[in-house]
């Protein structure tokens, strides 16, 4: 009976795992680089966990130039944070500067997403300076690095 047990048990995970299967990039396809790292200042909750300001930039093979950003630094108590995302290719002079509001929270919405940020192939310079707002206002640390895509 145990075996049985087991059996109905794995063909019942494996069902609820097979969506998660069919995601439409697999991961072997996706370039994942962390830039500003280690990039940490006070929370404007004074106690709080430390805010974050690195950066996660994302691509997949099929279209190396084109990028996504996020970013995504927890808070206990929660609060907001104003950021401009400047980012500049180093061989083909493509360059951008991206505002984003976004929240901090240990579960619920947290973070940003931007995706399809053509910035080509190449030496990328990304530099995050924010403003965080809390119990008290303080301005973050400014994060930057380089990645070549």
């Amino acid at each position: 009976m145990g075996c049985a047990v087991t059996a109905f048990l794995s063909a019942a995970a494996c069902a609820f795992a097979a969506p998660a299967l069919a995601d439409p990039v697999p991961s072997y396809d996706v370039w994942d680089y962390y830039l500003a790292m280690p990039c940490h200042g006070f929370s404007p909750n004074l106690l709080d966990l430390p805010y974050n300001g690195g950066i996660r930039l994302q691509t997949v093979r099929t279209a190396p130039g084109i990028v996504t950003f996020m970013s995504d630094s927890k808070s206990i108590f929660g609060y907001t944070t104003d950021a401009v995302i400047d980012w500049h290719n180093l061989d083909n002079g493509r360059s951008g500067s991206i505002p984003v509001t976004y929240q901090h929270a240990l579960t619920g919405p947290s973070g940003f997403v931007i995706p399809g940020i053509d910035t080509g192939t190449g030496r990328l310079r990304v530099s995050v300076t924010a403003v965080n707002h809390g119990f008290a206002t303080l301005d973050a640390p400014t994060c930057s690095g380089e990645e070549t895509l």
